[in-house]
């Protein structure tokens, strides 16, 4: 009998003691710093700006995108990006491109393509629908669209 209340004022001061203190049983990771932070988008920034720099990587955006840069690499493991050439011939672009073109961040010069690039993967009963959100993100009207 005295055995089950000393166990039982262990277990209720050890509840109480983790109410009190939260951290003592979790473990809450910590994220970069502010200046690590800094230092990681300047050095992505650089990569991204040698790959633009070679010519083997064309993207479509405003701002080249970052998907390329890590999921398409060439025969000398090199990052490229053909994206832009995708969406003039037609093709879809990748998934990135294809988002941020959707919200009106593709390259103003290639808004006529975007709509038939979407397309082809989208379906070409999307097509009129793409046509209509080109012309309210890039204000280009339908009948000027490839």
């Amino acid at each position: 009998m005295k055995f089950e209340y000393v166990l039982f004022a262990i277990i209720a001061a050890a509840i109480l003691l983790a109410a009190y203190f939260p951290s003592m049983y979790m473990i809450i990771p910590k994220g970069p710093s502010t200046a690590h932070e800094g230092q990681i988008n300047e050095a992505h920034a650089a990569l991204l700006q040698k790959y633009i720099d070679s010519g083997k990587y064309r993207c479509c955006l405003k701002e080249a995108c970052h998907y390329c840069m890590f999921k398409k690499r060439s025969e000398k493991d090199e990052a490229i990006c053909d994206c832009l050439d995708d969406v003039v011939e037609g093709r879809f672009p990748c998934g990135e491109c294809a988002g941020e073109i959707l919200e009106g961040k593709g390259n103003y010069y290639l808004r006529s393509y975007f709509a038939k690039s979407l397309a082809s993967e989208m379906g070409e009963d999307s097509y009129p629908m793409l046509k209509r959100l080109m012309q309210e993100k890039y204000g280009i009207s339908p009948e000027e669209q490839a």
